[in-house]
């Protein structure tokens, strides 16, 4: 059964509205050479243990891209869903009530993602494209992105995030530059728990608590503080 919640995008600790990102230096030290090189890698995948701050440093990188063109709004925009050289590729929601979340990305999303990229980015510059997480792609769906990044447009960037990346097709990890992602140590998890907005910060000790049971995911950890 689909699971009923709220759309997902809108809680404010969101990935998009991360304005701090602790920890995977190496790995975004690596994006950005090969950004700044002027001729990156077209895809890129994201692996690692689901929590550890995948999706939130692919927002990351997408800003930094972005904002090669417009420095000034693109944070903005992008946590506001509205940035026009971003698509995201994720599950969405039915059109039932209550409002459920389903249970893949179908190829029609997919599909949309191709025809973003067959538009020409508004400002000249990066077209970027964050896929949410790609172990959740429809086999229909994950062929349709295959076909994108064997025939990449120009200027396109694509990041997939991906918790299990060996029950991806083979075909489509091949084709992308690896990067993948180890968890956090408990001082940065709860660096970044004392940086969410969370209604009711809890106290130091439930911070320390929920950093060490979390193995470096401040997804994880975040999960138990809303268990209490």
């Amino acid at each position: 059964m689909a699971e009923e919640i709220d759309d997902p995008r809108e809680v404010p600790w969101h990935p998009r509205q991360a304005f701090q990102v602790l920890g995977h230096d190496e790995e975004t030290g690596r994006f950005r050479d090969a950004v700044a090189s002027g001729k990156p890698h077209h895809a890129w995948l994201m692996t690692g243990p689901k929590g550890i701050g995948k999706a939130t440093l692919a927002y990351k990188l997408a800003d930094h891209v972005l904002a090669m063109t417009n420095p000034t709004q693109t944070g903005r925009w992008i946590a506001a869903r509205a940035h026009p050289d971003l698509f995201v590729l994720e599950r969405g929601l039915n059109d039932s009530k209550p409002r459920r979340l389903r249970q893949e990305i179908v190829v029609d999303d997919a599909r949309r993602m191709s025809e973003f990229f067959a538009r020409t980015s508004g400002s000249g510059g990066w077209r970027v494209a964050i896929v949410d997480a790609a172990d959740e792609l429809n086999t229909e769906a994950a062929n349709a992105l295959l076909k994108l990044i064997e025939e990449p447009p120009d200027k396109a960037l694509i990041l997939l995030v991906s918790h299990r990346p060996g029950r991806l097709l083979r075909t489509l990890r091949s084709r992308c530059r690896r990067l993948p992602l180890g968890p956090l140590g408990e001082a940065d998890v709860i660096a970044l728990l004392r940086g969410l907005p969370l209604s009711q910060p809890p106290a130091e000790n439930t911070l320390a608590v929920a950093a060490r049971l979390s193995h470096g995911a401040p997804g994880r950890a975040l999960e138990l503080l809303d268990r209490g």
